[in-house]
């Protein structure tokens, strides 16, 4: 991998596969869903609405969706796929490991998972990276993804994305639900970003969009091939697609490997030699 490629990396990597980063409105593909059955209204609380039927329908659909999702206290992968920029493909493989609410480490290694490309570590306070190719590195507060990702992206958005949860706060009491024959389907407004989420028939998420147009940021993430893992179901794939400028890029990867509540390391040094970036 060119050391080009691999410079544009060392930040996008982190702002696309982790979050979504500043995009032109990005040319994503139909989400087209088998007929409709029903079309919900906005989920509303019984305070704000005197039919308390529909209000504790509403309150169990939400306890049923968040029940669905993955629960963990460490989850961690090995990944192998293709990452795309600019149209230049190359294979890489990514170790992935989380700390639920307290850490993300990531590392991605390309020429047959030989060589080390970047390490990534991301807490709700703080966000560090090594570029290898580059000898640099990066240490920043949390905030430093905003200039990326906008406002909207906290810690615990950016878990859900990698864990193929449901994003925190959703459903919320603004979300639209419309029920499809094999798919149930979210639409509402963080502040400025507009979210789509599909969910299967066992409410686990199969696809998340979110938009800002105002800010041209974009990001698709989609998951497939659900299986057991631990008594849970997960998925175990994952495609990633956004733009940055002129930069295109497109993630897909299958794991090969996945621990659910197993110990996990989370190794991040400097190497002396190595550079701090702005």
């Amino acid at each position: 991998m060119k050391r080009d490629i691999s410079t544009k990396l060392f930040l996008c990597l982190l702002a696309i596969a982790l979050s979504g980063c500043k995009a032109k409105q990005a040319a994503l593909p139909p989400h087209i869903p088998d007929k409709p059955v029903v079309t919900d209204p906005p989920l509303v609380e019984s305070a704000s609405r005197p039919d308390s039927s529909q209000a504790d329908k509403n309150a169990l659909f939400r306890e049923t969706v968040q029940k669905s999702q993955l629960s963990f206290n460490t989850l961690s992968f090995k990944a192998k796929g293709s990452l795309s920029v600019d149209g230049k493909e190359n294979d890489v493989t990514m170790n992935i490991r989380i700390r639920n609410e307290k850490a993300i480490w990531v590392s991605v290694t390309a020429v047959a998972g030989l060589t080390e490309i970047a390490r990534v570590m991301v807490t709700p306070d703080s966000v560090l990276l090594i570029n290898r190719y580059a000898k640099e590195y990066l240490a920043k507060p949390f905030s430093y993804l905003h200039r990326f990702a906008g406002r909207e992206i906290t810690f615990g958005r950016v878990q859900a994305i990698m864990a193929g949860n449901i994003l925190p706060g959703l459903p919320d009491t603004e979300s639209k639900v419309t029920k499809y024959e094999t798919s149930t389907l979210l639409a509402g407004l963080f502040t400025q970003v507009i979210y789509t989420v599909s969910l299967d028939n066992a409410f686990k998420v199969t696809r998340t969009e979110l938009k800002d147009p105002n800010a041209r940021q974009s990001l698709l993430t989609t998951y497939a091939d659900f299986s057991p893992e631990s008594g849970q179901r997960l998925h175990h794939a994952m495609t990633l697609q956004s733009s940055s400028g002129a930069t295109q890029i497109r993630l897909d990867v299958k794991y090969s490997k996945v621990n659910i509540n197993e110990p996990v390391e989370m190794p991040f040094s400097i190497p002396k030699r190595f550079t701090i970036v702005d």
